[in-house]
């Protein structure tokens, strides 16, 4: 079956803009991977990650890329589930 010609895009609102282009600039490659596969990000390197850009509100940035692992995730056992 073909995917529908619209899979893989989606939408990202402006006021989500920043907290997107963060994660895919310096998170999208920080995954924990158990055996049955990818399990959350590290947030290991996150505060040295704030540190050396200069993020003013650590606690909204925090939480919108807890928003995005949760959304991937899901999005992955989705796929897996499906296979």
């Amino acid at each position: 079956m073909a995917p529908a010609p619209d899979a893989g895009l989606f939408e990202v609102w402006p006021e989500n803009w920043e907290v997107w282009e963060f994660f895919i600039e310096h998170m999208q490659t920080q995954w924990r991977v158990g055996t049955a596969g990818p399990v959350g990000i590290d947030y290991n390197v996150l505060p040295w990650i704030f540190r050396l850009q200069e993020v003013k509100d650590e606690k909204a940035l925090f939480e919108g890329l807890k928003t995005i692992e949760t959304a991937i995730l899901k999005v992955w056992s989705e796929e897996a589930a499906a296979a």
